[in-house]
């Protein structure tokens, strides 16, 4: 986010958006004598103008019609200065484009934000700690997005097409192997992962982390994959894994 924008975000829109609710409050604004106090509007005109001049100058397409209105004639009464009520009703209009416009614009860049984010498929077989921790410290300390299929909305298919192809819009794959407990021996990992790994390998190539809980056997054709191992108790190395090839797929600064 670039210095304008954050700006924008942080306080001309909620400021432009304050001036309007002063608008539809109508606060120092006699609607029966059609006049708007000058004590209280005239720094609220002025800076509205100013931010007006600063979204144009530095967003010029986007706010190209966009007018703006020189400041009115302050006139006076025995109550005090006063614009006239017509022009406080162009002024409405002006800033009712400009948040509308500014609203577009902050959620177009939300969305792109967003499509911008690294998609982190995570196969894994029962639902421990581990699967929790491991999501959370994607999404929450690396700032990518983690994707558990069985979390997220399957739009009606079936359990091995849903993963399919939640693995081919992702980025990278986490193959999060856990002791199966329906193992007896508890040395297998849950047949799932085994075959998510096999599409994952397919659809993402090399963009695989390897994670294994101690103890799991892998088939013996899987042997040469590099893995790094962890515990129930402690993830720290696997972590430290997760972050290297992070990097390495250049989906982590």
């Amino acid at each position: 986010m670039n210095e304008f924008t954050q700006r924008l975000r942080l306080i001309i829109f909620p400021y432009l958006k304050s001036v309007l609710d002063h608008l539809k409050r109508k606060l120092s604004i006699d609607s029966y004598q059609k006049v708007a106090w000058a004590e209280y509007w005239e720094d609220h005109l002025k800076k509205t103008k100013d931010y007006f001049l600063e979204l144009k100058k530095n967003l010029q397409d986007l706010f190209e019609a966009l007018s703006i209105r020189e400041l009115p004639e302050k006139l006076s009464s025995e109550e005090g200065p006063f614009f006239e009520i017509s022009y406080i009703e162009f002024f409405r209009g002006d800033l009712e484009l400009a948040i509308r416009l500014i609203r577009n614009y902050l959620e177009e860049l939300t969305v792109k934000a967003k499509a911008d984010i690294a998609k982190v498929f995570i196969s894994h077989g029962p639902p421990t700690s581990v699967l929790d921790r491991v999501f959370k410290f994607v999404r929450d300390d690396l700032g990518l997005e983690p994707i558990v299929a069985e979390w997220t909305a399957s739009e009606g298919r079936g359990i091995r097409p849903d993963a399919e192809k939640k693995i081919q819009e992702s980025h990278c794959a986490i193959i999060l192997a856990e002791k199966d407990p329906d193992d007896p021996k508890g040395k297998n990992p849950r047949g799932n992962v085994l075959i998510e790994s096999e599409h994952a390998k397919l659809m993402l190539k090399d963009k695989l982390i390897w994670l294994k809980e101690e103890g799991v056997e892998w088939p013996s054709m899987n042997r040469a994959i590099i893995w790094e191992s962890f515990t129930q108790d402690c993830l720290e190395k696997a972590f430290a894994k997760i972050v290297r090839e992070l990097r390495a797929f250049d989906l982590l600064r």
